[in-house]
């Protein structure tokens, strides 16, 4: 009884420690098209992982020019979860170049997928690309 006992105790302690220390999610960014009403860019991603905590939001972060964007430029939130997304950015210049990528952010930070260019051109639709796979945090 007392060897079923310690031995109970031992598989506890270690169940308990073989959590998985939880990462950054991955992420990858799609593609850029002038959204339906032609006055935005309709931006896709996908969240292939949430690195084993719960991704609390995703989205498209984007700024002017060709500078990596980040959560701390412009970003339009997708929801949460794991999947695929799609924001639709507004309030655009014409003729303007922007970088974009998707993201995810989780309790260990955010992820996010390769950047990617656009140039807005509202009459004659939005020439862009996707990015690919990601998962650098910052």
């Amino acid at each position: 009884m007392k060897y079923k006992f310690l031995l109970l105790v031992l598989m506890t302690f270690t169940l308990l420690g073989c959590k998985k220390e939880a990462k950054l999610p991955v992420v990858s960014t799609g593609q850029a098209q002038l959204s339906s009403s032609g006055n935005a860019m309709l931006c896709e991603g996908y969240c292939q992982s949430d690195g084993g905590s719960d991704v609390i939001d995703r989205g498209i972060c984007f700024i002017e020019g060709n500078s990596t964007p980040t959560v701390s430029n412009h970003r339009i939130s997708g929801g949460s979860g794991i999947g695929a997304f799609s924001c639709e950015l507004g309030g655009l210049t014409e003729g303007a170049t922007y970088t974009y990528c998707a993201y995810a952010t989780n309790s260990v930070g955010v992820g996010y997928g390769q950047p990617a260019t656009f140039t807005f051109n509202p009459t004659g639709g939005g020439t862009g690309g996707g990015g690919g796979s990601g998962g650098s945090g910052g």
